[in-house]
């Protein structure tokens, strides 16, 4: 038996449950989406799942949920932030450690939002009460997207042999 069927589930299933998994923590939802990134890179790696099919329907899903933030932001401004404060369990922590990522960087922070579990909630609306433009926002979030989930694949790909020995004993 190769030790990869274990996977399965993420070789059939992968195109919906990566999406949702990028849905639940764009909302707050602490479902990490990279260790299924890292088995779907690992299957990629032998044939098993088409990647360029996999960062299509991962960014069409993240860059639709990041654009809802954004627009609540720029309708709603900082009462949207509030709220989203008030579900971090460190309320003073969560404001500053956005404003300290957003504050010099602007639409950039999108870049590296995808790899902290807060940022990624937080930063799409903050970018939005700031007004930065809609392009430059989908640009830089899109980029983000793309490179969180290429590393993650490219971590999975090439360290393939070292996840499909753990899957089997997991299995």
């Amino acid at each position: 038996m190769n030790p990869l069927d274990g996977l399965q589930l993420f070789e059939h299933y992968g195109l919906i449950i990566l999406p949702a998994l990028a849905i639940a923590e764009q909302v707050g939802i602490p479902l990490p989406a990279a260790p299924v990134l890292l088995a779907v890179g690992a299957l990629a790696a032998h044939g098993r799942v088409n990647i360029p099919l996999v960062l299509v329907t991962l960014s069409a899903a993240a860059l639709a949920t990041d654009l809802a933030w954004y627009d609540l932001g720029r309708r709603h401004g900082a009462r949207v932030l509030e709220h989203l404060y008030r579900w971090s369990s460190k309320p003073d922590d969560c404001r500053r450690g956005a404003e300290a990522i957003f504050a010099p960087h602007g639409a950039r922070s999108m870049l590296i939002a995808k790899f902290l579990p807060g940022p990624t909630t937080i930063l799409p609306p903050l970018a939005g009460v700031f007004a930065v433009g809609r392009v430059r926002f989908v640009l830089h979030d899109l980029a983000g997207v793309l490179l969180w989930a290429l590393t993650w694949l490219a971590a999975g790909y090439f360290f393939s042999d070292g996840i499909a020995m753990i899957a089997s004993r997991a299995s």
